[in-house]
């Protein structure tokens, strides 16, 4: 061994506890065998002397294969459709704050391997002393969806699609298919830029395993706690309770032969059921959501009975605030809740305004000012029976009441730009495919007021568009944010991120659930519309790969956003005019990356690259800033 070598690994082996002769032989008191050996092949690695693949040695045959994947890259059962690479090092980059994803695809060689367990090490900065532990890198068994013919223009119907991160646990991986594991690394705030390293080795029973490099690269800045997009992904309660509490629910709901939307939207409003899951478990959820930077709400829980589910509870929204959630919606109100009666609708309308009124109040002691309350009303009446005569009196009625006594409580409404509504909508959310150039004119009005633009995706639109479906291609979530950035969009809706949908096979109230029958994936003809997440054992949250994507997707936008923000900080100090156009000409997002709704790269390294670039230009213009005494 040449000196260099010993001098690399002397350094490390001490900075992380061991030294030279423990990394070798082993005896170190203090630290476990197992860690010992881990942290003694790290050294190897980091010096450059050991190259070797895991254990690899000459004439010995290979049980399993480790293959690479990105994590916009849907990874099928069938082995012969893996295109590879295999590799022993695996590279991403992360800023501070941020999350980051990878697939490590696991391919048998001969016989079928069982309880294939998962061991990652510490990850060891650069400077031999600096670590982010093990526990930063979680790890999910990808599992797989069979869908079914729908609506939408599909490929491979009829195929299991991965989707769903199953809980974390050893695996087995049948002869002839292939186990993505999907791995994502939380990078906390502050951590310290620079490259770090660590091991991720497989082990199954009774064969040797096999050691993968993982090198992070991580950024000199954090991503803000609270970032600027405002999502109304909407999460449904009553229908999680539902899932893990069915007869409680029917029983406290007195649920009878409903039809399954008329159920659904009951139970979004079923705030009597909230204590059937202890406190613990609402919170669960809400960590789950902020940490894929969603805000935890409901968008369609109506008065019932003089209340209704607002997410997160009162007594929750504190925390959630700290914690990054930058909006929340209050109430839902459609012409269908309003009775017909001239006597109950005022009575209605009555009951509205008290429990605007408490809300109100509420905002009002809380005075976040990067932070926004809204109601959700209204919901695609341009495409209800003649809008003009059923439903706009009632919108000038109550979001004209709403303005005048409510002004803090934005009025929002899914729906595209309409002369009739101007002046009642405080955000405009058409879908993605009503964004036309026709419109452009009057988006610079309804902006130059004070209004909101924000965008959704539902059933449709449709291919060419970018949408959340499962038969989706993989890097649909992640762009859909770059378009609503290009587009100066401020807010995101999904109109549900957990629709198990009744009357089907997700709905049964005696027998298995799923994951001990198939999942049901056709929802309003579509392939998993309206599922971004699914029920795991102990009313656990599972995130889907699709879920993954998008929070990737907010993540480049929140940088995009960052990088806005601190170009114009450049610019007002004046100076670095070359850096600055470069800075400019990203922000317009290129048309490499996105052009259009409908026109956008099919290449996820072409999106990876482009926020590869983002965050460089965002450390060469945080360096310019201090170079000219921090400009303001």
């Amino acid at each position: 061994m040449c000196r260099t070598a010993l001098t690399a690994i002397l350094i490390i082996t001490t900075a992380v506890g061991l030294n030279v002769a423990s990394a070798f032989a082993g005896g170190s008191p203090d630290v476990p065998a197992a860690e010992e050996s881990q942290l003694a092949r790290l050294a190897l690695r980091l010096s450059g002397w050991d190259t070797l693949p895991g254990s690899l040695q000459p004439n010995q045959p290979c049980s399993f294969l480790v293959g690479q994947a990105g994590p916009m890259d849907k990874v099928f059962r069938e082995a012969a459709d893996f295109p590879g690479p295999y590799g022993t090092q695996v590279r991403i980059a992360a800023a501070g704050r941020e999350r980051e994803s990878l697939q490590l695809v696991v391919l048998p060689v001969g016989e079928p391997l069982k309880s294939v367990r998962v061991d990652v090490s510490d990850l060891l900065h650069e400077d031999g002393a600096t670590r982010l532990p093990a526990s930063a890198v979680s790890w999910h068994p990808v599992g797989y969806i069979q869908t079914k013919p729908a609506n939408s223009p599909a490929r491979r119907v009829g195929w299991q699609w991965p989707d769903v991160l199953m809980p974390t646990a050893p695996f087995d991986v049948e002869l002839g298919f292939v186990q993505p594991i999907w791995f994502t690394v939380n990078v906390p705030a502050g951590a310290k830029a620079g490259i770090y390293r660590g091991l991720i080795t497989f082990r199954p029973a009774g064969v040797e395993g096999q050691t993968v490099e993982l090198e992070l690269t991580v950024r000199s800045f954090s991503l803000p706690e609270r970032g600027k997009l405002k999502t109304a992904l909407s999460f449904n309660p009553g229908l999680w309770v539902m899932w893990y509490r069915p007869d409680e629910v029917k029983q406290r709901l007195a649920l009878g032969d409903q039809s399954p939307w008329e159920v659904i939207h009951d139970l979004n409003s079923s705030w009597e059921c909230a204590d059937l899951l202890p406190p613990e478990k609402w919170r669960e959820i809400y960590d789950f959501l902020l940490d894929h930077r969603l805000n935890p709400t409901t968008i369609y829980a109506h008065l019932r009975n003089g209340g209704t589910w607002v997410l997160p509870s009162r007594q929750e929204m504190q925390y959630c605030y700290e914690r990054g959630m930058n909006a929340t919606c209050l109430l839902d109100i459609e012409a269908r809740f309003v009775p017909p009666d001239p006597q109950k609708a005022n009575t209605y309308l009555r009951e509205l305004e008290t429990w605007l009124a408490d809300w109100d109040r509420f905002a009002k002691e809380k005075n976040w000012p990067d932070f926004t309350w809204y109601v959700n009303g209204f919901d695609e009446s341009d495409w209800q029976r003649d809008p003009e005569t059923r439903i706009d009196p009632l919108i000038r009625r109550i979001y004209g009441e709403m303005g005048a006594k409510f002004p803090r409580i934005k009025r929002e409404s899914a729906n595209p730009l309409n002369a009739a509504h101007v002046g009642l909508f405080d955000i405009w959310t058409p879908l993605t495919s009503q964004w036309t150039s026709e419109w452009s004119e009057e988006i610079a009005k309804r902006r130059a007021a004070g209004e909101e633009m924000w965008a959704y995706v539902a059933v449709g639109p449709a291919k060419p568009y970018a949408n959340l479906l499962v038969d989706s291609p993989g890097l649909d979530p992640r762009i859909l944010p770059w378009q609503l950035y290009q587009h100066g969009v401020t807010g995101f809706l999904y109109w549900q991120l957990d629709c198990y949908y009744p009357g089907q096979e997700n709905w049964n109230m005696a027998g298995p659930k799923w994951p001990d029958r198939p999942w049901n994936t056709l929802i309003v003809g579509t392939n998993n519309d309206g599922v971004l997440m699914y029920p795991g054992p102990g009313a656990v949250p599972l995130a889907s790969t699709r879920l993954e994507n998008l929070r990737d997707g907010i993540e480049d936008y929140e940088a995009l956003a960052m990088l806005a923000e601190l170009t114009s900080r450049l610019e007002a100090g004046g100076g670095r005019q070359q850096l600055i156009a470069e800075a400019r000409a990203v922000l317009a997002v290129p048309a490499t990356v996105t052009s259009s709704w409908t026109d956008y790269t099919h290449d996820p390294g072409v999106i990876v690259r482009g926020r590869a670039e983002v965050d460089r230009l965002i450390e060469a213009v945080l360096a310019a800033i201090s170079q000219v005494g921090g400009v303001h």
